[in-house]
């Protein structure tokens, strides 16, 4: 994932399953030294588990939900200000 991050620099990055806890997750970005935010749910033991990391130079939320196993982000693309709505499940 850091890898893909490096090289490809996308806006939005979509995890599923992803079988770590957020705490785990944020140490990633952290020690990556790239700059996304990002918002998820532990697995739960073994199971599930899902983030979603986004550049904030690219993508801004204003809005969040989180229902077990779902989230949602209401948000805009910062250089044309059009409405987003990115789900993961």
């Amino acid at each position: 994932m850091k890898e893909k991050l490096k090289k490809e620099k996308p806006s939005i990055m979509i995890l599923q399953e992803t079988k770590i806890t957020m705490h785990q997750m944020e140490g990633i970005i952290k020690n990556s030294k790239l700059h996304y935010e990002i918002m998820g749910q532990d697995a739960i033991g073994s199971a599930g588990g899902i983030a979603i990391l986004w550049n904030p130079n690219d993508i801004i939320f204003e809005n969040w939900t989180s229902m077990l196993r779902i989230l949602t982000g209401l948000g805009r693309i910062a250089s044309t200000k059009e409405k987003v709505l990115i789900s993961g499940v």
